[in-house]
């Protein structure tokens, strides 16, 4: 891919790598996905990263990646992902520290609904989907409550076809 780099377009590069990053860490090559990252130095490539080391339960280098990310907002932006990587990796002390650390109510309701997802419909899920809400629209969060309250399934379609 860093071969063909030379004949893309220059405002496509970017992009492009980024997504190829993405693809990486989802097969599981991070070490390949680390080498595009590293040449490239888009900070959208590490955030990708940073959700396939929480994948792998590495906190310490999920935290340090995100820690990389010099733009707040972007940061702010790739930690529900890495939220999740966690929480699917059974991490999830590391995630909640990670979701009580954001600032931007939508990423933030967003990462708590991440670990909701996680616990499933349990009484400690419901509670982490009560605390997502609190900082999230319930739009912004619909495959989690489905999730946590199957039981609400019909009440959730009724409002989003209200909605739409």
């Amino acid at each position: 891919m860093l071969g063909l780099e030379g004949g893309l377009p220059e405002d496509a590069v970017d992009e492009v790598l980024t997504g190829v990053v993405k693809k990486l860490v989802e097969v599981g090559d991070l070490a390949a996905a680390e080498l595009i990252a590293d040449r490239q130095g888009d900070e959208h490539a590490l955030g990708h990263l940073a959700a396939g080391a929480a994948a792998t339960r590495d906190v310490a280098r999920a935290a340090a990646l995100l820690e990389e990310i010099s733009a707040p907002a972007l940061r702010e932006e790739a930690t529900p992902t890495v939220v999740n990587a966690l929480c699917q990796a059974g991490a999830h002390p590391a995630a909640r520290a990670l979701a009580h650390a954001l600032t931007a109510p939508e990423h933030r309701g967003k990462a708590l609904a991440a670990i909701a997802q996680s616990l499933g419909p349990s009484s400690q899920g419901r509670l982490a989907l009560v605390e997502a809400l609190c900082w999230s629209q319930w739009e912004q969060v619909t495959e989690e409550i489905a999730d946590v309250v199957p039981e609400h399934l019909s009440l959730l379609a009724d409002l989003l076809s209200a909605e739409g």
